[in-house]
């Protein structure tokens, strides 16, 4: 008994069934699953805006909200393992400050409101929490991004809109 041959348009769906079969012969497929630790990092209140975002290389997270047992305000939080989570406030006189990004060096960005409006702000492993200011004629600032050489990008906001922008490891918009 002979086979009808087979005609144009079925030969390249032959050809990927043959492909695939002669890719998968011999190949054991190990499917391990995933594994997770799960650590507590804090109590933080219910009813408010609580966040923790993703961690860098060395574990550090950072977010925002109000712990458990605390009377101030919401603050920025860095989380690290199974240590007590670190509050920041952000700039002098400001509140409600969120971190978004924590580098590998400990430098980490966000933005609080103070008392000139929304202000993004890095504050160094060791050192003093700065402002980033917006752009000129702009009224606001948020960092979302850090990376190792201290360079942070984000936006700057105003009347005409948002903008996105860049600051040196200064603090200045590049």
């Amino acid at each position: 008994m002979s086979r009808p041959a087979l005609s144009a348009p079925e030969l390249p769906r032959v050809a990927t069934v043959v492909m695939a079969c002669a890719l998968m012969a011999g190949t054991t497929v190990a499917s391990a699953a995933p594994s997770f630790t799960l650590t507590d990092l804090a109590a933080l209140q219910p009813g408010h805006p609580n966040v923790v975002r993703a961690p860098n290389n060395q574990g550090r997270s950072g977010g925002g909200g109000v712990l458990v047992n605390d009377r101030g305000g919401r603050r920025g939080l860095v989380f690290e393992g199974a240590r007590a989570a670190q509050q920041v406030a952000g700039s002098a006189g400001s509140e409600n400050s969120t971190i978004y990004r924590i580098n590998d060096n400990g430098t980490l960005v966000g933005a609080a409101n103070g008392a000139s409006g929304l202000r993004a702000f890095p504050t160094p492993a060791a050192g003093a929490t700065k402002e980033l200011p917006p752009l000129q004629d702009d009224t606001a600032s948020v960092a979302f991004g850090l990376n190792n050489a201290g360079q942070a990008v984000g936006f700057s906001s105003g009347a005409g809109g948002q903008r996105a922008v860049t600051w040196d490891a200064a603090g200045t918009p590049a």
